[in-house]
């Protein structure tokens, strides 16, 4: 009996360090509603740094499973990570599978799902980019500034 309750212990997950997921760090507006694609309502989290800059580099993440299973809950560490420990934005974005609506979504429904997603970040949270002076590679820097409104987190468009 002693080692079964010794042998339960050390299985158990060990804490997450907080270098991987600081929750001081960021705040998060989860389920931010963004399109409603034939009535289904399409969400993401947004992940902002704490840090007080007027701007951020954005990212934004889509799951995988081929387009048939998931959802973005399994990008919610990857999410936290990179807001924790890098100074972005981060939108982990929800999209349509191709068995929702009674298996009647197809693959060009979910490709405009993921082009809609990032046309939305670009106009609610007021992404502009531009090519870095002197850049030989032309690498394009996304920043954006978010909305707050009575202390709350909620995003709101500017």
């Amino acid at each position: 009996m002693c080692w079964a309750a010794v042998l339960l212990v050390g299985c158990a997950a060990p804490e997450e360090p907080l270098t991987h997921n600081d929750p001081s760090r960021y705040t998060v507006a989860s389920n931010v509603h963004w399109s409603a694609p034939e009535g289904f309502d399409l969400g993401m989290d947004i992940y902002t740094p704490r840090s007080g800059k007027a701007s951020f580099p954005v990212l934004v993440i889509f799951h995988g499973g081929g387009w048939l299973i998931n959802d973005k809950s399994i990008m919610e560490q990857a999410a936290k990570y990179m807001v924790s420990n890098g100074e972005y934005v981060v939108c982990n974005v929800d999209d349509r599978l191709l068995g929702d609506q009674g298996n009647t979504v197809t693959l060009n429904e979910i490709v405009n799902d993921a082009f809609g997603a990032v046309l939305w970040v670009k106009k609610i949270l007021r992404v502009t980019a531009a090519i870095p002076g002197g850049s030989r590679t032309n690498r394009r820097q996304c920043r954006c500034s978010l909305g707050r409104c009575s202390g709350q987190s909620r995003l709101q468009p500017q």
